[in-house]
């Protein structure tokens, strides 16, 4: 909360509204008005009986989210015994609750601040505080004389909370009154929300979930952001604009210089250049068409078309340079390019991949379901990664360079040239079958020859590079080896040494024989 306020009189029922609140005026103004009840200079509201009755009221406005604190008053009640009370509206259970009484006295002024009121229910929604003045034990010739009224405040809010201005279209009792509405507590309308943007200099706007909000004019240099939020682009400018959270954005939207958009997802619309991060694309099947040429940049962007669907991308026509730059994909895609356009495509998951070329150069990485090129003009596709078929169509002269694995490619293409450099999968199956290998185990007749082949395989073919340890050592021992002392040389078949060992004998062991 905020340190206390003052606010003055607004209104009255002797010189203003009457009947105000509800209450009639009784008495005979001698001189002055509300407007007299600002400062302690005894200029004064001076207010004669009626009939020895006299009933005031006076009004004062508050902001609305203001909490009221006490009721200061200078002035007096004129005429000795007389009595009467100075009370408060309650708005919540409607009447009037007394807060002090006043005693008939001669002219001397005296200065009175009321109990602390501190409670909403004596303010209403739109901030309306009422004070009465009333004679309960009335004689002839009573005055009340009015030098001072005023009524102190304190403003209840947490602010414009993350420097932006709250709002909620489903708002009501709010205006634009600067720090007041727009608060996180007190959000405001989106039309109220942009006067307040254009009076305190905000850019940033908060939107509460399930709001729409529609672009009726440009949202440049501005942050909107939320939750589960709806945003129609209306044909307006969002540039430089950074645009986060909306569970649907559509439409038509402009920008001559980067705008961003972040954890959104994209139905059907045209959309600028700029940077769009973490979202969805097609929902609905929506088409996303380029509005204007630049570099459209997408990070981890992902397909929301179900099953063997995907979303399609039109850059095609801008009539300049179009960059498309779609880093960390997931899903499948269908582009429509043309000879302005440059495409680089990584896909980490990527379904079916449908490219109309037109001319432009396209660059493809990582794991797709397929490939369909449909090719026009020059320019260059390459492909590095894995994918299913490949299938290539159209009248073209482009170059077309593919590494990595395919299940197959197929070209109808004319004048295409092609570079197929991918390991197929009817050649993988071929590699498996003449190696023995197709299948989970090795059939017996293979295994069988590749135990003759090691049976009849001689020593001499790896003596040279063998392990002391290894089994041709076992096998040089045995047949190229020579004992003198306690030392036995093993040699290769060449009489070369091979590897020397130690020999240890025991004289009471019984020798062997034979073996059989």
């Amino acid at each position: 909360m905020s340190g206390s306020l003052i606010t003055y009189v607004s209104d009255d029922n002797a010189s203003g509204t009457n009947p105000l609140n509800g209450v009639t005026f009784l008495g005979d103004v001698q001189g002055g008005t509300f407007a007299n009840l600002k400062n302690e200079d005894k200029v004064v509201l001076d207010i004669d009986d009626a009939t020895n009755e006299i009933d005031y009221v006076a009004e004062f406005t508050l902001p609305r989210n203001a909490l009221p604190i006490s009721i200061e008053f200078t002035g007096f009640l004129q005429s000795t015994g007389d009595t009467g009370i100075m009370q408060a509206y309650d708005h919540v259970a409607p009447g009037w609750e007394t807060l002090v009484s006043l005693f008939g006295i001669a002219t001397t002024v005296s200065s009175l601040i009321s109990p602390p009121l501190g409670q909403s229910r004596f303010v209403s929604s739109t901030g309306k505080v009422y004070v009465r003045f009333i004679s309960t034990a009335p004689s002839a010739n009573q005055t009340l004389v009015l030098d001072r009224l005023v009524c102190t405040y304190e403003t209840r809010t947490v602010g414009y909370s993350n420097g932006a201005i709250w709002v909620d279209t489903g708002a009501t009792g709010t205006a634009a009154e600067s720090f007041v509405d727009g608060t996180a507590d007190n959000p405001c309308l989106w039309a109220d929300a942009l006067l307040l943007s254009a009076e305190l200099g905000i850019k940033r706007f908060h939107i509460a979930n399930d709001n729409t909000i529609t672009l009726d004019a440009p949202l440049n240099d501005v942050t909107i952001f939320g939750s589960h939020w709806y945003l129609a682009l209306g044909g307006q400018s969002i540039n430089d604009s950074h645009i986060e959270g909306a569970a649907l954005v559509t439409g038509i939207g402009s920008a001559t210089s980067h705008t961003e958009l972040v954890n959104c997802i994209l139905g059907a619309g045209t959309y600028p250049p700029g940077r769009y991060l973490r979202c969805g694309i097609g929902d609905s099947d929506g088409l996303f068409t380029a509005a204007s040429a630049g570099q459209y940049v997408f990070v981890d962007c992902y397909s929301v078309v179900a099953g063997s669907g995907s979303p399609d991308f039109d850059f095609s026509g801008i009539g300049s340079a179009v960059g498309i730059n779609n880093r960390r994909w997931a899903g499948g895609v269908a582009f429509v390019l043309d000879s302005d356009c440059t495409l680089s495509h990584e896909v980490l998951a990527g379904g079916g991949t449908a490219i109309t070329t037109g001319g432009a150069d396209v660059e493809i990485r990582g794991i797709t379901r397929s490939i369909a090129l449909t090719l026009s003009g020059a320019g260059t596709v390459q492909f590095v990664g894995t994918t299913g078929p490949i299938t290539m169509s159209g009248t073209t002269t482009a170059t077309v360079n593919l590494h990595g694995v395919a299940t197959s490619v197929a070209d109808t293409t004319s004048a295409a040239t092609l570079n197929d450099n991918t390991l197929k999968s009817a050649s993988l199956e071929a590699i498996l079958a003449d190696t023995g290998t197709d299948g989970v185990a090795i059939s017996t007749a293979t295994a069988q020859a590749i135990a003759d082949e090691l049976l009849k395989r001689g020593v001499v073919n790896v003596e040279d590079t063998a392990d002391a340890h290894s089994l041709a050592a076992i096998i040089l021992a045995t047949l190229e080896s020579e004992i003198s002392g306690q030392r036995l040389t093993i040699r290769k078949t060449t009489g070369e040494e091979f590897t020397r060992k130690t020999l240890r004998s025991n004289p009471n062991a019984d020798p062997i024989v034979s073996i059989t």
